[in-house]
């Protein structure tokens, strides 16, 4: 065994990690699953395939009466988009309960409809004048075999006032692949389909609905900021044969934004160009996560992402050895008999990575 020291604030009002559960039932008999009556079986895997259709939670809240001393507060639970944090088909409920030191939400919502794509559960605990004491959210993947239905109404999108009318048919195709890196799974497929066609209206309304979508009160600012965050992509990551976001840097820039911090080596002895992006925390509630691109073309700007620990990324244990030409052969492959890296002088790559 071994001591774990648990820091408890005693006086903030804070929420616990939310548990997704798999199952539950009635506690006959008290055991390590057991939770206020309930034997609560967790979610092992944060992933919902289509028939799964009943997302179903469990939070505490800790100190709420410390704040709020003989007062109800509103516990509010939501389905945000991992990405754009806009509330995903209107799946928001609310309890009022009085505040207590601790307080029970043990609920569930219907994912029947929820389409394919990254999203989080949120919990926030408000007082009475709706002022937020805490909140919580726990990322999870959906995926919907029936959420493609969702597109059919895409036809029915009246875009004859709207800001996509000024967007030129030339530049079309180019716009609707340049949101692919924020595009959901089934958006993804639809944009392949139709960013190659000759039908320019249906461009432009999947093209105002992707953004309406993400900000229902100005789609229209939703796309200018990310047309700043396009603009920069283009300027530093593009290469000879490809766009910006199409690029691995790019790509990466525009679907988590700008790192937290990045270490440049272009000049370091027996190693290819290579870079690590380090972020603090994404969306999804990961934390300190890497990026690692190599630049194997030297002259072509063609940075490759060689390693990542972010979830759904490629990750690949050996990336050390895909920065270093020592430990390539006459043919310029790796040298798989090497399992162990081994430190090279004035080599920085560790220092780079852990900082």
């Amino acid at each position: 065994s071994q001591g774990l020291k648990v820091y408890f604030n005693q006086t903030n009002v804070i929420a616990s990690s939310i548990e997704l559960v798999q199952q539950y039932a009635a506690t006959t008999e008290k055991n390590n699953f057991s939770k206020n009556g309930y034997n609560i079986h967790p979610l092992a895997v944060p992933y919902y395939s289509t028939n799964m259709n009943k997302l179903t939670f469990y939070s505490e809240i800790y100190n709420a009466d410390k704040v709020a001393t003989n007062e109800d507060i509103i516990l509010t639970y939501s389905i945000k988009h991992a990405q754009s944090n806009q509330i995903a088909n209107d799946l928001y409920r609310w309890t009022k309960q009085h505040a207590a030191p601790v307080n029970i939400l043990f609920s569930e919502l219907d994912i029947t409809q929820l389409p394919t794509g990254n999203y989080s559960i949120v919990v926030e605990a408000k007082n009475k004048k709706n002022e937020i004491l805490c909140s919580q959210k726990e990322y999870f993947q959906r995926v919907n075999a029936n959420s493609v239905s969702e597109l059919s109404s895409i036809a029915l999108v009246d875009v004859s006032d709207k800001f996509v009318r000024f967007l030129s048919q030339d530049s079309m195709p180019y716009f609707l692949r340049s949101v692919v890196p924020r595009a959901e799974p089934y958006e993804k497929e639809y944009i392949m389909r139709i960013a190659y066609s000759t039908d320019t209206l249906m461009m432009k309304k999947f093209f105002y609905n992707y953004w309406q979508k993400r900000n229902s009160d100005d789609p229209y600012f939703e796309w200018l900021k990310y047309r700043q965050y396009l603009a920069y992509a283009e300027y530093n990551y593009s290469t000879p044969v490809s766009y910006g976001f199409e690029s691995d840097r790019g790509r990466v820039y525009l679907q988590y934004g700008p790192p937290n911090h990045l270490e440049s080596e272009e000049h370091e002895s027996g190693a290819y160009p290579y870079e690590i992006w380090q972020y603090y925390k994404l969306d999804n509630n990961q934390s300190n996560i890497k990026f690692v691109f190599c630049n194997y073309e030297l002259a072509a700007n063609e940075y490759k992402l060689i390693h990542s620990d972010a979830r759904g990324e490629l990750n690949d244990p050996r990336w050390k050895f895909k920065v270093y030409k020592s430990f390539k052969d006459g043919n310029g492959n790796t040298n798989y008999d090497q399992t162990e890296f081994r430190d090279i002088f004035g080599s920085q790559v560790d220092q780079s990575y852990d900082r």
